[in-house]
């Protein structure tokens, strides 16, 4: 019924301390037949009209997921689920009132909002709002302001440590780092720690249908190579036979990861079909494959929609680039199956080089050098330079698109 406008010129410093883009920078406008947030607001009663019956039923928020593998689904998570959600980050990683966050994390991610927006501002803590991140502002909001936490992702590692200009910036506040939304490479957070002395560098498995607080996230004071964590607060995970998706694997098998939670979704808002199809018994199947250890440690392996079949052997993307990230030229890669007429299908690599090997190394230099460091059913058979991937809003690559685009050629 109505068009609500806002501008960021209503929120900026008069004198602001950070650069701000082009867009930033540009007149607030008026449009007819609009309404202003901030006049809205202040002709609004200061008293609370809204009323919730129920925290377990009564939804607060419809959080869409990413469309990594479909279109978007919003996620019914009502005000239990999101305060849950927003508890188990407080608790898991010690947030204390003298915290200062950095406000990296888009905000309408279910992992920015809980962990990074909503966990700052429940805890007491000051939180530094930044409305684009590229890795100068980054650095100088971490410098300037001391933030001593940053909610990230591995794309934006990734960016920080190209950036010639990062080891200018004094790093020594942040005592913890979590890279949620894709793995980070261990070679990255090798990297990080380096400019980042005191900070506990850790990964975290999340959903948006458990909220970022229902899944897995390493503890802060200890790391298992190639594992992701353990089950958070109030979580219960299992890995589950592929077939049936009723019997409970043996450690270390490989299986189907399937979540129970506080933080977990009521259903697709109008998709009961796709409701059915992965909430079933009170457990949410989540497509991915992964394992567990006999102390409870989770790893995920891949999506079962992203599962490559070559030569009757099964190859999920992410170990393809796990391996092609130890290349000292790639700066960021992604791995789709492609069809291969002997073997069924073959990885293809797209990259990004390092800035520092660009027009440097061909195409056929990487091919060559995966013959001698990886297994011959994994390693690609094409690889394809880029200057960027594409990525969802909360930075995940979407490899669906680089099938489409690979169909689209045969």
């Amino acid at each position: 019924k109505n068009i609500i406008l806002t501008s960021i010129k209503d929120y900026l410093p008069k004198s602001p301390t950070l650069p701000l883009t082009s867009e930033m920078k540009q007149p607030k406008l008026d449009f007819p037949e609009t309404i202003d947030f901030l006049r809205l607001l202040g002709d609004s009663s200061p008293e609370p009209e809204v009323e919730i019956s129920d925290l377990k039923k009564d939804i607060a928020v419809l959080q869409y997921t990413g469309g990594t593998t479909g279109l978007p689904k919003g996620a019914m998570i009502s005000h239990h689920a999101l305060g849950q959600s927003v508890f188990n980050a407080i608790l898991w990683f010690r947030y204390t009132p003298m915290d200062v966050h950095l406000g990296a994390a888009p905000f309408f991610h279910s992992y920015g909002m809980s962990i990074c927006m909503s966990g700052s501002l429940v805890s007491g803590g000051q939180l530094v709002i930044l409305s684009r991140v590229f890795p100068e502002i980054i650095s100088k909001a971490i410098a300037n302001y001391k933030c001593t936490v940053w909610i990230t992702t591995a794309t934006l590692i990734t960016a920080m440590l190209e950036w010639p200009e990062v080891n200018k910036y004094d790093f020594s506040s942040i005592r913890m780092v979590l890279c949620g939304a894709a793995p980070v490479a261990s070679s990255l957070m090798t990297k990080l720690n380096y400019i980042m002395p005191n900070a506990k560098v850790i990964g975290g498995y999340g959903l948006t249908e458990t909220m970022a607080g229902g899944g897995a996230v390493c503890p802060l004071y200890r790391f298992k190579p190639n594992f992701i964590g353990i089950p958070n607060i109030s979580t219960e995970i299992k890995i589950v036979d592929l077939e049936t998706g009723t019997k409970e694997v043996e450690p270390l098998q490989e299986g189907e990861v399937i979540i129970k939670c506080e933080s977990m979704m009521q259903g697709y808002w109008n998709k009961p079909e796709e409701t059915k199809a992965i909430l079933r018994d009170g457990w949410l199947y989540t497509g991915d494959i992964g394992k567990m250890d006999e102390e409870g440690w989770v790893a995920v392996v891949g999506r079962k929609k992203e599962l490559i079949k070559c030569s009757g052997y099964s190859v999920f993307p992410s170990e393809v680039e796990e391996l092609l990230y130890k290349h000292p030229a790639v700066a960021e890669v992604a791995v789709i199956g492609i069809p291969d007429p002997y073997r069924g299908e073959s990885p293809k690599a797209f990259i990004i080089l390092k800035s520092g090997y660009k027009g440097k190394i061909k195409e056929e230099d990487i091919i060559e050098w995966a013959k001698e460091n990886m297994a011959a059913y994994k390693r690609p058979r094409a690889v394809e330079f880029r200057d960027e991937l594409p990525k969802s809003g909360a930075g995940k690559i979407l490899r669906r698109v680089l099938v489409d685009e690979e169909k689209l050629r045969s």
